[in-house]
């Protein structure tokens, strides 16, 4: 993520606008947001898990990079 200059605003707008591009299934849980910029896709993939920490749902980033 920080290879790519992007930060977790950048992130969070992926998710809020992008558009589904899954490719095959993912887990229960999972999704995949793109945005194309200039000729690169940027892909965002993220899963809800427990944090036991705090006894709460969150959401863990679990991927950010070009295609």
């Amino acid at each position: 993520m920080i290879n790519l200059g992007y930060d977790l605003y950048d992130v969070l707008s992926i998710l809020e606008n992008g558009y589904d591009c899954r490719k095959g299934k993912r887990a229960k849980g999972t999704f995949e947001k793109c945005i194309k910029k200039g000729r690169k896709i940027i892909k965002v993939v993220v899963v809800r898990v427990h944090a036991y920490d705090i006894n709460d749902e969150i959401w863990l980033i679990k991927h950010v990079g070009g295609v």
